[in-house]
């Protein structure tokens, strides 16, 4: 029988402890030592450095009377309420429009695309992967393209001659 003592620790700042989400042993790692490799999640928050000479309100400054500059920051005010608004009535339009779809798999018994609709409807947003580019640089647009480009990748790299081996 084979037995180990763990002596691998992670070492944190008092002021950091709460920022260590996660720490595991990745046993089987050799590293020429009697330690095991050690990897730990960190999750850090960082504060906004504000520029003092930038915390003032931004306006067109060769407007120089003031009633131009209430004018301008209401129009400011009414375009950015616009927008929100806007932002909010797409936002309902395409939950509406995912529900109804969810509703209709599930009428129809197509468990895929109802799990795929309750998933975009619950699942947070993650930001999706970097664009597939051509070899021109252009970006590709269809999954057909990139699916094409992906293959022409692989022949490439895969398809190379072997290194040729000093002994």
């Amino acid at each position: 029988m084979n037995t180990e003592n763990q002596i691998d620790h992670v070492c944190i700042s008092k002021k950091f402890r709460r920022s260590l989400q996660d720490v595991r042993v990745k046993i089987g790692t050799d590293a020429a030592t009697d330690h095991h490799l050690i990897v730990a999640k960190v999750k850090l928050k960082l504060k906004k450095h504000q520029n003092i000479e930038s915390t003032g309100k931004r306006f067109n400054i060769s407007i120089k009377t003031r009633s131009a500059k209430q004018s301008a920051s209401r129009e400011y005010t009414i375009a950015n309420k616009d927008v929100r608004n806007r932002a909010r009535r797409d936002k309902r339009a395409f939950v509406d429009k995912l529900t109804a779809e969810a509703e209709e798999a599930a009428r129809a018994n197509n468990i895929k695309a109802l799990y795929d609709n309750i998933k975009l409807l619950t699942v947070k947003y993650q930001k999706g992967s970097r664009p597939v580019k051509s070899k021109e640089g252009k970006t590709l647009n269809t999954h057909e393209e990139q699916r094409k480009r992906w293959v022409e990748h692989f022949k490439d790299v895969l398809n190379q001659d072997q290194p040729v081996r000093k002994s």
